[in-house]
Order: structure tokens, then sequence, then C-alpha cells
């Protein structure tokens, strides 16, 4: 292989262990490989929206949210600006590492909101 990538290397993707790092809530450094399009999320969120009838209340779980949140409150600060009344981040209501366990808390929020 010539062209310089690495055998299961995704092109326009940055390696694991390659970019600058951030400090987490855990004490550790994060590479970020892929964060959120947002205009992607847009369009999901406002597809939610359009349903009939519409879900106005969300729970967002990002898998490493519990050591690095900024992710989930991006995307929790636009489902706000775009109606969402009731938005809960996993990373909010049970800061943890086990993702199931806090998207389970999330959900349960966000039903249990009106």
């Amino acid at each position: 292989d010539d062209d310089g990538e690495e055998d299961g290397e995704e092109e326009g993707y940055p390696r694991a262990g390659v970019g600058p790092r951030h400090p987490s809530h855990t004490g550790d450094e994060l590479i970020v490989l892929r964060p959120p399009h947002l205009p992607t999320v847009r369009t999901q969120l406002q597809h939610l929206l359009e349903l009939s009838p519409p879900i106005h209340s969300l729970a967002i779980c990002l898998l490493h949210s519990y050591a690095y949140p900024i992710h989930e409150q991006s995307i929790a600060t636009l489902a706000l600006t775009m109606g969402f009344q009731s938005v809960h981040c996993s990373s909010d209501v049970s800061p943890m590492v086990r993702m199931v366990t806090r998207g389970h808390t999330a959900c349960a929020a966000a039903y249990l909101t009106p």
C-alpha cells in the first residue's frame, strides 16, 4: 500500500492518538476524532419537532461524555434554540462511565419532565 495510509484508516479523519489534546473531567487527555456535525444534528432534531405529535423533550447520551461533556452540551444548546422544551444531557444527570446507565437516567429525566 503506497498511499501513505495505514490499514483501517479512513481518509479525512485523524488517526487514533494523533491530534490536539483536550483535558477531561477524569484528568485524562482526550483526542476528538470526530465532533458532532451540528448541521446534520439540526436536521435530525427538526424531524422530531415535525412529528405528529411533536417531540419536545430530549435525552442526549454520547459515549465518552462522562469525561468530555462539551459535545453533549453543544447539542443541548442547539436543541434548546430550536424549541425543545426539556433537554437532558447524560453527563449532567449521571456523570459516570457506564453509558447505558447514563442513557437510562437521561431518558427517565426527559420522560418525567413535562
